[in-house]
């Protein structure tokens, strides 16, 4: 059975512009973290003008940062940089949940695209949460991913 750390890469080619197979653009996780920066581009265009400078700032820098600390984590050659990196888009990621119930509760998103939206979002904090236990305990067997890929 192949090990946690292997099984957040997967073959994808729309991903294939890097031959590395290591690379970040291969990892499941960023590539759910770069759907979700998509999304909060996406749902904050309807957001009031008022807010471009307040919370859709914090929103689209949340969203960017947690895609940018999982590339540059895992580049990163020490096992104490790369959990360094990615406990910050851990972080990016909490913060960026807690201003997406905020726009909900002001009514600047709608309760269908806070759903799917939310969605995106959990599921990259699940990817994430098990690619930094991979840095921990790299012989740690996951018994399906595949749930996850799609």
């Amino acid at each position: 059975m192949r090990n946690l750390r292997d099984n957040l890469y997967f073959f994808n080619p729309n991903y294939m512009q890097n031959t590395n197979s290591k690379s970040y653009r291969n990892l499941i996780v960023w590539q759910r973290a770069k759907e979700l920066v998509i999304q909060i581009y996406h749902i904050t265009k309807t957001f009031p003008k008022e807010e471009n400078y307040i919370l859709v700032s914090q929103m689209k820098r949340a969203a960017i940062s947690i895609i940018s600390n999982i590339a540059e984590g895992n580049q990163r050659r020490s096992k104490k940089d790369k959990i360094r990196f990615l406990n910050i888009a851990q972080g990016s990621l909490i913060e960026l949940g807690c201003q997406l119930e905020i726009a909900l509760e002001l009514k600047f998103i709608n309760k269908i695209d806070y759903e799917e939206t939310n969605k995106i979002l959990n599921r990259a904090g699940y990817l994430l949460t098990k690619f930094i236990q991979s840095e921990y305990n790299p012989d740690r067997s996951l018994k399906s991913v595949s749930s996850l890929k799609s």
